[in-house]
């Protein structure tokens, strides 16, 4: 499937995310669907990788590192604009990926944990 770097980065964060909440005990994130999302992370994370790592390249380049929190980085005020011209011609690179996306009906009652927006962002990785 095509998709943009940008598209892959978000979903990627997003499923992530989900994996990492499942460990809460408010979270009833079924069994099968953790599966089916850890496989659809690992498809997705050597692209992912290559983000972050250009993404943190460009927050060092940009920006300067936190004092109170040692190894964030954070953009400087005036390096903004900048910052977000560099990171959307990489999140608008077209990638081809080799995925098989999660059915809805997979993720069964936790669904509902995900937000309409976080849904959205999933876009072409979940399919009805």
């Amino acid at each position: 499937m095509k998709v943009t770097a940008g598209k892959l980065f978000e979903a990627t964060e997003v499923l992530r995310r989900a994996l990492r909440d499942r460990r809460d005990d408010r979270v009833h994130l079924p069994t099968l669907a953790a599966f089916r999302i850890a496989l659809l992370i690992r498809q997705l994370e050597p692209e992912y990788l290559v983000l972050q790592e250009s993404r943190i390249e460009l927050l060092k380049r940009l920006g300067k590192e936190v004092e109170k929190q040692p190894g964030f980085w954070a953009v400087l005020p005036e390096n903004n604009e900048e910052f977000q011209k560099q990171w959307s011609l990489i999140t608008e690179e077209e990638l081809e990926v080799h995925c098989k996306p999660i059915l809805l009906a997979t993720l069964g009652d936790g669904m509902s944990y995900f937000s309409v927006q976080e849904l959205l962002l999933l876009g072409d990785f979940v399919k009805e």
